[in-house]
């Protein structure tokens, strides 16, 4: 039985480019179970994801959002949970 780690993370005004979560460490993958992401007054396109090949991106109205629950997602080996936006407004991120 391997050891798991359980967080659930409430982020906002996340710099675009930012990792959500830290890369956990050699050996260890990050699984996404549920997700809500959301910006403010400016359409955005949200990008989230692992690695270039591992991402999801949601084209958001202004005050815009996406509610993606019962999920499982898993992340690259070692690899952070980023976050980015086409604008400067910023997205927010509840997982």
């Amino acid at each position: 039985m391997s050891g798991q780690n359980h967080a659930n993370v409430h982020e906002t005004a996340i710099v675009s480019g930012a990792a959500v979560i830290p890369a956990p460490g050699a050996g260890h993958r990050i699984t996404i179970v549920g997700l809500h992401v959301s910006n403010g007054a400016v359409a955005n396109i949200v990008t989230l994801g692992f690695s270039p090949t591992n991402q999801r991106v949601y084209n958001l109205a202004a005050n815009g959002n996406a509610d993606i629950g019962l999920m499982r997602w898993e992340g690259d080996a070692n690899a952070a949970f980023s976050i980015s936006t086409s604008s400067a407004d910023p997205a927010r991120c509840h997982g």
